[in-house]
Parts: structure tokens; C-alpha cells; sequence
């Protein structure tokens, strides 16, 4: 009977194990499913047996996935020996579907996960623990605070399903498309180490019908037993050059690896010499009898070839290819596991990285939405109020009291512009949509453009606007960025200055770019005003020194613009005396920064 590999995984994940086989083309290995346990008391020794038992005859080798349903018989198997079994133990069964780190985060988070498969019939399941829908939605809500589903795509209908159980326990959901790529490879590496195992008794047993007693096989099983749990390939290269070393004496080793039937970057053994007389021409002069090729092959898949050259002994060329087709099964192997857990490592930073980004767009999303409500709201019902009671008492009142009415709406409705304008340009640069053009600039023509603009609120409040500014005074940056960053840090230091105060705006040349600087005398913050300055999670509000309201959001717009700039901006302040805002834009930016956003 061929070799034949059987899988036995609890029901919730068996429809992503078998449409993992049939996108892969895996022909030698099936799927059982076995009922799940969560929440029942674990499967035992003698139930796994009985399952064994039925399949015995079809398959020669068995393996059990399971998490707590089979904790308490691992010990038990492992004693008694089953046959040709094999038992994976995971901590939690989503390990299979999503990594272990990523998992325990969404666990602290307060989620209830869920799969598809137990979502599928989740009524028959809640049913089968004995609750109605108030016990259901009491137990699920003492453990958990949300749902989660890792949504694996294999299920059409997820998303009602999801949102009906939502709707039945009462409780908030969301949905994180894992896809079945972590399952993929979670498979793939049990079934190649079952392949790995079926590939060391065949050429066990192939060795011990060859005839010849020679210490070279010896030294081949010593030398490669570990090889394939090595996880690099260029590693693997270099013990398989030691062991060619050993075996053939050759003057010259040269390995070619094979991605997609195209020739990597070649790999020589030694590096110093044989990259001057090794070209192709060089390796033509060579005659079969002075090459030894080993084609690393595996599943049909050529993944590279060891070229050895000047072999000791030439007269057993015969014999040395014997021993070269020993080795190239149990290097392809090794070669091809290497790889695998290459594209794991890389899907899992990838995995990492796309979940990071996920989270951080829901909460500028959640955030942006926020802003909106809470501080929209304020100036935009003033100017509903005002604009109310002008129409119903407008013949009551006299022109001063009019002209009152319209001056306050008229500053409401700055008020919102500025936040808007400022709210839209936040946005768009977090989700990357806003034009970066730096050039070089004039800062004390910016600084004089922003100084007419807000002289009308410096006149308001008697304060002086003076600037420091030496006309030669050049900064790389983007001209509209820099507006916004003085514009907002400027009309902050208006709102939380005295009147009959001085605001100073100025700038040098410094060491590596330029340093520009707000200087205000007026309410000045303590240590822990400051570092809530640029939190987003929570944006720090506070009113001026006329109780002019805010947002704060003008100062976290300068930070992303600051940064964008490849930039930083510093706080200096003593409460009751003044603030001081500085800034720092570098003569060089990142070539990655300057782009359309």
C-alpha cells in the first residue's frame, strides 16, 4: 500500500483543511473530521483508538490536531504507542488559522473568537450548552466584551452570520479576514515532516540493501540527520558543502539555486578564488568524468544544483553518483522545508504589519468620527441659536444689537472653517491622500503671509506679533505645510496669550537645517499638559485666556506635517509665564516623503 497520510482535525476547521489540500494538489494526504469537544469533557485514549481503528486499512500513518479536547490523552498516547501515530498539541486550536502573538493580543483585548465552522450552526451549539438566549447572552458577556471572527473566506454567508449572533447575544462584532494562508502553512509542515519521515526510512531501507560497506553512507546519516530542521538555505549549502568536502575531495563546489525554473545568484565554496576561474567557459573545459552533478529535486520540482568539480578518485565516478542520489532526496527536501519557513516568516511580518494598519485605520476612522460629532457640533448649534434668535426677535432689537448677533456668528463660522479646513487636511494625510512638494522657501515671506492673516485676532486681543526672521533665511519644505504649521502654532499662542503680551516668531540656521521657534508670555502648561499634546486617542482641549474654545487639533496636523518634513518640534514651557514651540526642518528629506500623498 502506498504511503498515505491521514488528518484527523476537529469539524470546526475541517472545510479550510480540505479546501487547503485541493488548492495545493495534495494527493497523498486526507482529512477525517472528528465532532468538537469545547466545552464536553475531553476525547479520550480509547475514542482516538476506535477512530484509528476504522481507517486503519486505508491509510498507513495517522495524525491528531487538537488543543484541550485531547490534552488530558497526549500523555496516554505517547505511553501506549499507537502505531504510526502522530499528535499535535496547540494551546488554542486558533493557533492553526492565526499566530500565537496576534491571538493572545485579541484574547487581552477582552474578544470572544469565533470560526466559521462553529459560527455556521452557532443556534444547534448554543442550544447544545443548555442556554436560552438571556443565559447565552450572560455567559457570553461575563467572558468577553465583543466577538471577533477570524474569517478564513471559506464561509459566503460569515458577515449575517456574524451580525445575527451580534443581534442574539447583544453584544458588539467585528471581523478579521485572516484568509487560510497561516493554516497553509501551518499543514504544509506536517505533512513535510511526515514526508521527511517517510523519505529517512526509504533510504534506510535502500541502504541497507546496498551491499557495499563503505563508512561514506555512515558518514551521509551523521552528517545530515539534522539538516532538515536548519531554516536557511544558504546554512544548508554550507554543510552540504563540508559533507561534499568529505566524501569527494573535489578541488571546486558551486551550487545553483532554482526559484520558478529561473538560476539564482550562485554560491561558491570557495569564494575567494573560484569566482575568478569558475566562469562558463571554464566549467565546459570539464569532461563528465571530472564533474559530479547533484540535481536537487523535490516533488518533481528542480530547487537547485551542486556542481562538483575534480572529484578525488575519478575511477568510482559510478559509485559517487550512488551516493549523490542519497544525498539530493534529503537535501531537496531540507532545501524545500528552508524555504517554507522562509514564506512563513514573511507571511507572519506581513500578517503583523496589515493587522497594525487595520487597526490603526479603525481607530482614525473611530477617532475622525468622534472630532465630528463632539466639535462640530458646539460652534455649529451657536450658530443655529444666534441666527434663531435673530429671525424671531429681528425687529425687537436695534442695528448694535444686530450687528452683535452677526459679529458672533461670523466668528462661529470661522471658528468651523478653521476646523474643518484643518480636520480635512488631517485626514487626508493620515490615510496618505495629500500632495507633498517641498522646495525651497522664504520662511520670513510665510511668516509675514500668516502674521497678515491673523492680524485682525492679534488686534482683538492687544497683543503684539513680532518676528525674527533674517531675510536670507531659506527652509526646504512644502509651502502650504509650512503655512498650516505657523498658522496653527501662531493662533494658539493668540488664544492662550494675555492681553498686552508679546508673541515672538523666529528662526536661524542651525547645524543640518533650520530652527524656527513661537515664543508666547501667556498661560504656559505643566509637564503632563504637554504630553497629552500630541496623543491621538485622546485629543487635549483646553479654552484661552478670552475662553476661546478649541479642538486641538491643529497641533497634532503640525506634528504629521513636521514629520513629513523628516522634522521634529519641541515643547518649552513654564506655567503661568509662556510657552515655546519649537521646530526643526533638515536641509535633506527622504526621497520616499516626496511624493503625491
Amino acid at each position: 500500500m502506498d504511503e498515505k497520510l491521514c488528518i484527523f482535525i476537529c469539524d470546526f476547521f475541517h472545510e479550510e483543511a480540505i479546501e487547503i489540500l485541493h488548492r495545493e494538489k495534495i494527493s497523498d494526504v486526507v482529512i477525517e473530521p472528528f465532532v468538537s469537544n469545547c466545552g464536553h469533557p475531553p476525547i479520550g485514549v480509547d475514542e482516538i483508538s476506535a477512530m484509528i481503528a476504522l481507517y486503519k486499512d486505508k491509510y498507513t500513518s495517522f495524525h491528531y490536531i487538537g488543543s484541550a479536547c485531547i490534552a488530558s490523552a497526549v500523555e496516554r498516547l505517547a505511553n501506549d504507542s499507537i502505531q504510526h501515530l502522530k499528535v499535535k498539541l496547540v494551546e488554542q486550536c486558533f493557533e492553526m488559522v492565526i499566530s500565537k502573538e496576534l491571538l493572545l493580543f485579541y484574547i487581552s483585548q477582552g474578544y470572544y473568537l469565533l470560526t466559521p465552522g462553529w459560527l455556521k450552526n452557532f443556534e444547534s451549539r448554543i442550544r447544545e450548552w443548555g442556554f436560552d438566549q438571556s443565559m447565552a447572552q450572560q455567559f457570553f458577556k461575563e467572558c468577553s466584551s465583543k466577538l471577533l471572527l477570524f474569517d478564513t473566506g471559506i464561509m459566503p454567508d460569515a458577515t449575517e452570520k456574524l451580525k445575527a449572533l451580534g443581534l442574539f447575544l447583544d453584544m458588539p462584532t467585528k471581523i478579521l479576514p485572516v484568509g487560510l494562508e497561516h493554516f497553509r502553512l501551518f499543514l504544509n509542515q506536517i505533512v513535510m515532516d511526515w514526508r521527511f519521515e517517510n523519505e529517512k526510512k526509504f533510504l534506510n531501507n535502500r541502504l541497507s540493501q546496498i551491499t557495499r560497506q563503505t563508512s561514506d553512507y555512515a558518514l551521509i546519516f551523521d552528517q545530515i540527520g539534522d539538516l532538515v530542521k536548519v531554516a536557511n538555505e544558504k546554512a544548508i549549502v554550507k554543510q552540504v558543502f563540508h559533507l561534499i568536502n568529505m566524501l569527494f575531495s573535489p578541488s571546486s563546489i558551486i551550487y545553483t539555486p532554482m526559484v520558478d525554473s529561473k538560476m539564482g545568484e550562485r554560491i561558491y565554496s570557495k569564494e575567494s578564488e573560484e569566482k575568478l576561474f569558475l566562469d562558463d567557459d571554464k566549467r565546459n573545459e570539464f569532461t563528465q568524468d571530472d564533474c559530479l552533478k547533484v540535481n536537487v529535486i523535490f516533488q518533481n520540482i528542480k530547487l537547485g544544483l551542486f556542481e562538483v568539480y575534480n572529484v578525488i578518485f575519478p575511477e568510482y565516478m559510478q559509485y559517487y553518483h550512488g551516493l549523490a542520489d542519497v544525498l539530493a532526496g534529503v537535501i531537496g527536501l531540507a532545501i524545500s522545508n528552508a524555504r517554507k519557513y522562509t514564506e512563513l516568516e514573511l507571511r507572519e511580518t506581513e500578517l503583523v504589519y496589515y493587522t497594525k494598519q487595520l487597526e490603526e485605520i479603525n481607530a482614525l476612522k473611530d477617532r475622525f468620527f468622534s472630532i465630528v460629532a463632539h466639535d462640530l457640533t458646539g460652534p455649529l448649534g451657536s450658530i443655529n441659536s444666534l441666527v434663531e434668535m435673530l429671525l424671531d426677535e429681528y425687529d425687537t432689537y436695534d442695528d448694535a444689537t444686530r450687528k452683535t448677533f452677526l459679529k458672533r456668528i461670523n466668528e462661529a463660522g470661522i471658528t468651523t472653517f478653521n476646523f474643518l479646513k484643518n480636520l480635512l487636511q488631517w485626514a487626508r494625510n493620515r490615510t496618505g491622500r495629500i500632495q507633498f512638494n517641498p522646495d525651497h522657501i522664504s520662511i520670513r515671506n510665510v511668516v509675514i503671509d500668516v502674521i497678515e492673516l491673523l492680524k485682525e485676532k492679534a488686534v482683538a486681543k492687544n497683543i503684539s506679533l513680532d518676528y525674527e526672521i533674517p531675510e536670507t533665511l531659506i527652509a526646504y519644505s512644502d509651502h502650504e505645510m509650512l503655512h498650516t504649521i505657523l498658522r496653527n502654532l501662531i493662533s494658539n499662542a493668540l488664544k492662550f496669550s494675555y492681553p498686552l503680551s508679546v508673541i515672538t516668531i523666529g528662526g536661524k540656521k542651525v547645524e543640518g537645517g533650520v530652527s524656527l521657534w513661537v515664543q508666547d508670555q501667556g498661560m504656559g502648561m505643566t509637564e503632563g499638559e504637554i504630553a497629552k499634546l500630541f496623543q491621538l486617542e485622546v485629543i487635549y482641549k483646553r479654552n484661552g485666556t478670552a475662553n476661546e474654545g478649541g479642538t486641538g487639533l491643529g497641533l497634532l496636523l503640525c506634528k504629521d506635517f513636521i514629520e513629513k518634513h523628516n522634522g521634529n518640534i519641541s515643547i518649552t514651557s513654564i506655567l503661568g509665564k509662556g510657552t515655546i514651540f519649537t521646530i526643526f526642518f533638515p536641509d535633506k528629506i527622504n526621497p520616499e516623503s516626496i511624493c503625491p500623498g
